[in-house]
């Protein structure tokens, strides 16, 4: 569905070309006949009015695009029918001039988006089951447009950045005092500015591993759409040298979350809940732009200060756009999602062979398999998290169907919701025993094994307050 956006401008002009994405082409359209985006309805009557309307539109835009252009809808879904609510025809799309910029275009998505999150929240009719769908269905494709949009965005401001990418020698503006953190990435120091005093991380990125265009991409998202106050954010300060490349951040000077869990005891838990609800915000956030982490670990959380109190979630080097197709890839770890197993393939050794671990009869490999990005696989790990945050281990070694652990995670998902309830009950996997209901729960949802049947951050806030742990107090 997703293909690649050409585009050219003159001046403030964005010019769409027909390899422009269906679903942008779909929703700047319906930006330039409904002043939905701006103004919200005054009652829920109304807006149900105008979710029936755009939905109409949206149907008889699809089927002058499936019949018109010859191009697939498979996102959209089968019963939609032509409505005469468009005149639109199929030459007018095969160049589509809009007279915004994608800033402005990018806002108006996220308008739209508020207002179906508004209109979802106002359920006071009993038929309104219907009116939900619809908008749930709207917003599923908006999420995807709204992804597109921002990878364009995001595009852009990389190639203004890569024109202007200066190069300094550190030394001459940076007084480098410590080693803040290292990693396969390359390494974070904290440092002051010579001239003004500002206490900053510096990041840098060995050349000749790090490819330039990741490098801005990862500056530009930290610099420009980590606004939430649990994401690292960029300063504005980027630079080449002749064997790194270099961006400045804010300072997280109390190292990472994985150096405060103890083993086999987690910490406490009332900095848990607190940990859990701010990285639910700061995904949330993410995901609301239209964007997907993919690396929540403990080791990316970071310590604004010693008792846990603040923490911000950090390195967006895997960050993508929701919908980008990506090559499936399966490891070994819990924060792997079970959905990821498809690209794990166990083929058989000829002749009773040995492979490189000691092992006859089979070796593990993997297949090419592309996959949208989708928000539910940032659930999965944040489901992971809390647990190791709680026990200082995770629930199973690595999520395949073969491992025992896991393998009574998935007979327990597959149960019914009465026996949640049933502390003692059998259905209750053993690494779970040592919760709540409530706590149990919030397992049970994040760690679903269906993508679309997974919880998201931003209803973390229902589980806080009570206690996960049996007979813990969270008060302190």
């Amino acid at each position: 569905m997703l293909s690649v956006l050409s585009t050219r401008t003159d001046g403030r002009m964005l010019v769409l070309f027909p390899d422009t994405t269906l679903p942008l082409i779909f929703f700047m359209s319906l930006v330039e006949l409904f002043g939905f985006t701006t103004s919200g309805p005054t009652s829920t009557a109304q807006g149900r009015e105008v979710l029936k309307k755009l939905q109409q539109d949206m149907r008889q835009l699809s089927s002058l695009l499936t019949h018109g252009v010859g191009v697939s809808v498979e996102d959209f879904d089968r019963d939609l029918t032509s409505l005469p609510t468009l005149r639109y025809r199929p030459k007018d799309l095969k160049s589509l001039e809009v007279s915004s910029t994608l800033s402005e275009l990018y806002s108006g998505l996220k308008s739209f988006l508020f207002h179906l999150d508004w209109l979802q929240q106002e359920q006071q009719e009993t038929d309104f089951s219907k009116t939900k769908k619809i908008s749930d269905h709207m917003k599923n494709i908006s999420l995807k447009v709204l992804g597109v949009t921002a990878t364009r965005l995001l595009d852009e401001l990389c190639h203004l950045t890569a024109q202007s990418l200066a190069s300094l020698e550190p030394s001459d503006h940076f007084q480098v005092i410590k080693i803040l953190g290292e990693g396969s990435y390359g390494k974070v120091m904290l440092a002051v500015h010579k001239k003004r005093g500002t206490p900053m991380a510096l990041k840098f990125f060995p050349r000749d591993s790090t490819c330039l265009l990741s490098f801005l991409r990862e500056y530009n998202l930290s610099l420009a759409f980590c606004t939430h106050p649990s994401l690292t954010s960029a300063l504005g300060i980027a630079f080449s040298t002749p064997t790194h490349y270099v961006f400045a951040q804010q300072p997280c000077m109390y190292g990472d979350l994985y150096d405060v869990i103890v083993p086999e005891v987690g910490i406490k838990e009332n900095r848990v809940q607190g940990v859990a609800s701010q990285i639910s915000g700061a995904l949330s956030h993410l995901h609301t732009l239209g964007f997907v982490h993919r690396d929540v670990k403990p080791e990316n959380i970071f310590l604004c200060d010693s008792d846990c109190r603040w923490v911000k979630l950090g390195d967006f080097g895997m960050v993508k756009a929701a919908g980008t197709r990506v090559p499936c890839v399966w490891y070994s770890s819990p924060y792997c999602t079970p959905e990821a197993e498809m690209a794990r393939v166990k083929e058989e050794i000829k002749g009773g062979e040995v492979d490189n671990n000691g092992n006859k009869g089979f070796t593990e490999k993997t297949q090419r398999i592309l996959v949208s990005v989708d928000a539910s696989t940032d659930s999965w790990a944040l489901g992971i998290l809390i647990y190791a945050m709680l026990m200082g281990s995770s629930p199973w070694a690595e999520t395949v169907s073969d491992n025992s652990a896991f393998s009574s995670h998935l007979q327990w998902s597959k149960s019914g919701t009465s026996e949640l309830e049933k502390r003692g009950s059998q259905q209750l996997p053993s690494q779970f025993m040592a919760f709540t209901p409530l706590a149990a729960s919030l397992f049970r949802s994040m760690l679903h094994p269906q993508p679309g049947c997974r919880g998201k951050p931003e209803e973390i806030g229902a589980f806080l307050g009570g206690a996960w742990l049996v007979d813990n107090d969270v008060s302190g």
